[in-house]
């Protein structure tokens, strides 16, 4: 993967070879546990993927779980400080209902709002992953509430 990296990124265009290999890619960050290599990838994997013609293949259960482990990996990356190319993506869309309390924290990140993170406590607690990264959690949504005040 490391040595057609370069060739992929060179490469004009998106052809059907780069979908594939951002979600190879992503699969293996994922199971790696690198969550920024993770993410990046995962969003490029979606950028040039025909949404249509993945829902034919994923169920509503996988498409599910792709759209929590992408918000996990916004949410634990360290140098990620950006949600809105993730918040404006529709996949989030099959995350309503019971998981939809991480869309929430998303925009919570988003905004830098510490009343609103604090709010969902209960929910993001009850999540391993999460739960284990409290004080990591609590410093990055520090930093961008700081960012959002320097705006305001």
């Amino acid at each position: 993967m490391e040595e057609i990296s370069g060739q992929i990124d060179d490469e004009l265009g998106v052809t059907p070879v780069h979908g594939r290999y951002y979600q190879l890619s992503s699969d293996y960050h994922q199971i790696m546990g690198n969550h920024c290599e993770y993410y990046r990838d995962a969003l490029r994997f979606l950028g040039c993927t025909n949404l249509d013609e993945q829902e034919q293949r994923e169920d509503e259960e996988s498409k599910s779980k792709r759209a929590f482990t992408l918000a996990l990996a916004a949410l634990l990356g360290e140098s990620i400080f950006n949600f809105g190319e993730l918040l404006q993506h529709p996949i989030l869309e099959s995350l309503k209902g019971s998981n939809s309390w991480i869309t929430d924290l998303l925009y919570a990140f988003n905004a830098g709002d510490l009343a609103k993170y604090e709010a969902l406590r209960p929910q993001w607690t009850t999540q391993p992953d999460l739960a284990a990264q409290e004080i990591k959690l609590r410093q990055k949504i520090s930093l961008l509430c700081l960012m959002e005040m320097t705006f305001k």
